[in-house]
């Protein structure tokens, strides 16, 4: 079996910087909520020393 067969929900992954603003809140506030709902999430992002919004445990964070 594949992976995709095995696993019906889609991987999402985001590329954003985590600092303050309104695009990064709705990057973090999607990825919850997709998270929530059974998705693998992945946030590739910059910097992540001055991010602001912290994703939960379960979401990985690649920091470029």
């Amino acid at each position: 079996m594949s992976d995709r067969q095995q696993d019906p929900k889609p991987s999402v992954s985001f590329f954003a910087g985590l600092v303050q603003g309104g695009a990064e809140k709705q990057a973090a506030e999607t990825a919850r909520l997709l998270h929530k709902k059974g998705h693998r999430v992945v946030f590739y992002t910059y910097d992540l020393t001055k991010a602001f919004y912290h994703p939960e445990q379960e979401i990985a964070v690649v920091d470029l």
